[in-house]
């Protein structure tokens, strides 16, 4: 068996990371399906659990080598089982996706919120400079069996929970989409921002398609507690404000979620929306 190895890439004030995968020992080239159309079949449900316990930087002691020895490899699978254990008792989500593809177009559909991408491949140019989103505008092409997707059009208004640093209105994202087994998936993609960060810095995720894997709906569901417990956290609350004043101690409410916002990120001094444009 190969096992290719992760690591993180630095360039400029922005990381990369290539996650580590297990491959068949073959090193014949892989010829994905084709659609009924001709194009190479990328459709699946896809996970990105493979990268679970990817370090910030970069092992010294592995130096340049790419691929890891079967009890190196067992070994990151030990690792990546305990960081699961962790992820899956702290407030968090990861992310797995569907893709479908129809004559002239590919869809792709996130499990988180459920932003579902459509991505004209027909050679169509970008919406003019005044139509922006925080999704921005996507339009693919295909080089090879590779999906290329080219994504402008930028708000200038995207972060992530917990980074205050907005992408500007000039980011670019290049993504490179290749089947490259029969349940791997090598998804590429180089963020381009000159306003934000000092040069450009790709990241490399294997996502896999187990056999029978599927993304359950992401929306809340019957048996979902959480509004139950957060009104009923707020009113146990009430009523210990007011047995603390009856003993003459005055002081401010306490947050029920311990003063973390929905997702689990630390609520700054001044307030929850502080971060936000």
């Amino acid at each position: 068996m190969r096992h290719f190895l992760s690591c993180w890439l630095r360039s400029g004030l922005g990381w990369g990371l290539v996650v580590l995968v297990s491959s068949g020992a073959s090193a014949q080239p892989y010829s994905p399906p084709r659609t009924p159309w001709g194009d190479p079949d990328l459709q699946a449900t896809w996970s990105g659990d493979s990268a679970f316990g990817i370090p910030l930087q970069r092992p010294p002691a592995l130096g340049t080598k790419a691929e890891l020895t079967d009890a190196e490899f067992a070994e990151k699978v030990r690792r990546d089982e305990r960081t699961r254990t962790a992820a899956e008792n702290a407030v968090g989500s990861f992310r797995n996706d569907n893709s479908w593809l129809t004559p002239g177009y590919a869809v792709i559909m996130a499990e988180m919120i459920h932003e579902a991408r459509v991505i004209p491949l027909d050679g169509r140019p970008h919406a003019g400079p005044g139509v922006r989103s925080y999704m921005g505008d996507s339009r693919g092409r295909w080089e090879g069996d590779t999906l290329v997707v080219e994504t402008t059009n930028f708000n200038g208004k995207a972060t992530v929970p917990g980074n205050p640093v907005l992408a500007s209105p000039e980011l670019k994202i290049i993504e490179r989409i290749t089947r490259v087994g029969a349940d791997l998936l090598r998804y590429d993609a180089t963020v381009i921002d000159p306003k934000t960060y000092t040069k450009p810095y790709t990241i490399s995720i294997p996502f896999t398609s187990p056999s029978g894997y599927q993304v359950l709906p992401y929306e809340c569901h019957e048996g979902n507690l959480a509004i139950l417990q957060g009104l009923g956290g707020e009113r146990a609350e009430d009523r210990a404000l007011e047995e603390d004043r009856q003993k003459g101690i005055i002081r401010p409410r306490r947050p029920i979620q311990g003063g973390l916002t929905v997702g689990g990120q630390p609520i700054p001094e001044s307030g929850p929306l502080a971060s936000q444009p």
